[in-house]
């Protein structure tokens, strides 16, 4: 039996005009992004982390700085995404992490690209009541998942989250809400729906984007709405702080939390800088806006 999205209200006024977001700006993210980890085992080809051409430091997140991180979502009662430019299933005290904050009451969702998942991490996720699960693909089948991502685990992983949701049937439980992600280069419409009736026995739900290179600057009747700066911030593992999620290098630092609040930062100027010059469509004017994966093609 399919379960709801827990998080899809949030997106739903993530993805609302930046305008009417300006006009009716939380106190508080709706969301904030944790990257436990930007490290990585994958060599995926068109991920500045897999190509191992990222400028910043590789590290882990200190337990204490993401127990502080709690500590100052939990007055909000903000959901927690363990995503961004690393894979989460490396950081040591991952399970730590998800209990966690299920023990604070808040929704907690993970990205991950499966490779480190068995049957005692199925069962983990079912019985910790982790909200959301996001698998994340390349293409729509062996050939493409298996060059785009360098690995050739595509029957392996489509396995191990066909065994996540027999189990959760098992159990009778309601989360993890389990999605797969995936972009796509060349495939036909008849590729892409070809890949989603295969897997939509096992999942909740399906998404499919299209692969963007993020050197490629677009032009400027091509920028988009933003879904960030009005709605979420994005924690590094050291401790600063990024306006986007997609911001692999930081180019959209607004703060630190070693020096401010996660509030302090989502009201201060270098964060309303960048509300302004989105607001403006000035995307140009920053490297990492200006070749935002959103913006048409």
């Amino acid at each position: 039996m399919k379960v709801p999205n827990p998080l899809q209200e949030i997106y739903e006024t993530c993805n609302r005009p930046m305008k009417e977001k300006a006009g009716n700006l939380p106190p508080f993210p709706r969301m904030i992004d944790i990257e436990l980890t930007n490290a990585c085992n994958f060599r995926c080809v068109m991920c500045p982390t897999g190509q191992r051409t990222v400028r910043r430091k590789t590290g882990f997140m200190d337990y204490e700085l993401f127990m502080e991180i709690l500590c100052q979502v939990y007055t909000y009662n903000t959901p927690l995404r363990f995503i961004r430019w690393g894979e989460p299933m490396l950081y040591p005290k991952l399970q730590d992490a998800i209990v966690d904050t299920k023990t604070f009451g808040l929704i907690c969702h993970i990205n991950t690209n499966g490779s480190l998942i068995d049957n005692d991490w199925n069962r983990f996720f079912v019985e910790s009541c982790l909200d959301s699960i996001k698998f994340s693909f390349q293409g729509t089948s062996k050939v493409g998942y298996e060059f785009m991502r360098n690995s050739p685990d595509y029957a392996g992983l489509l396995d191990r989250i066909r065994d996540l949701y027999e189990l959760r049937e098992s159990y009778s439980a309601s989360a993890p809400f389990i999605q797969i992600g995936t972009t796509v280069t060349n495939e036909t419409e008849s590729d892409i729906r070809a890949f989603i009736d295969s897997v939509d026995k096992f999942t909740d739900a399906v998404y499919v984007g299209k692969t963007r290179d993020l050197q490629t600057p677009s032009k400027p009747d091509q920028f988009c709405e933003c879904p960030e700066v009005f709605d979420k911030l994005s924690v590094n593992w050291d401790g600063s702080v990024s306006a986007c999620c997609g911001d692999y290098d930081n180019y959209t630092i607004v703060g630190n939390l070693k020096e401010q609040s996660l509030k302090d930062i989502w009201t201060g100027k270098p964060m309303q800088e960048m509300r302004k010059m989105l607001l403006e469509y000035r995307h140009n004017e920053n490297y990492l806006c200006a070749r935002c994966a959103r913006s048409l093609l």
